[in-house]
């Protein structure tokens, strides 16, 4: 960073500095466990809003929700069969992290990344900050609205009925994806 004068020094540098000396460059929290800790947030405020309401007040909301495509119908059956449903083998030998000195995973150059079933899900980025930390790429790729126009504007071109199902919402992200990255 240039930002700094010769009477003042840049203060990214000090901060930088100070985290070498402490040890630990990455003092920021990784985009993984902010998200994580978006997830906790958002889970904490979802029971707080659920915990006061009648069993009519939740009927009705689970209805108007799902009636007006804020929601899919396809998704809460899926949730409510793993609930109804565990995994009656689950996986004996999940695939193993091999630490390295930075992100726990051998070929993840950006700490974010976690450990897929299969071997061509295990893919990283490969940058120092990771893709999935850039507010364009939650924008672009994330952003339910954006997805729910995507979905529409191929359909549109397709002549095809828009399907809202998270399958197409997943797929949608990955479209977007690749548009943002590849052009």
């Amino acid at each position: 960073c240039k930002c700094g004068t010769r009477s003042r020094p840049c203060k990214n540098r000090e901060q930088h500095a100070e985290r070498i000396v402490e040890g630990n460059i990455n003092a920021n929290p990784s985009a993984f466990e902010r998200h994580q800790q978006a997830v906790e947030t958002a889970q904490r405020e979802i029971e707080a809003f659920i915990a006061p309401l009648s069993s009519d007040e939740k009927d009705n909301l689970l209805v108007r929700l799902l009636s007006q495509g804020r929601g899919s119908l396809d998704f809460a059956r899926n949730l409510l069969e793993d609930v109804r449903e565990p995994d009656p083998d689950p996986d004996p030998d999940p695939p193993q992290n091999n630490p390295t000195g930075t992100g726990g995973i051998a070929w993840c150059k950006c700490s974010v990344c976690e450990v897929m079933p299969t071997t061509e899900e295990n893919v990283c980025c490969k940058l120092v900050t990771c893709v999935t930390s850039y507010q364009r790429f939650h924008n672009i790729c994330i952003d339910r609205e954006v997805l729910e126009l995507a979905i529409r504007v191929r359909c549109d071109i397709r002549a095809d009925e828009p399907d809202y199902s998270m399958t197409s919402y997943r797929i949608a992200a990955y479209r977007q994806y690749v548009l943002w990255k590849y052009g």
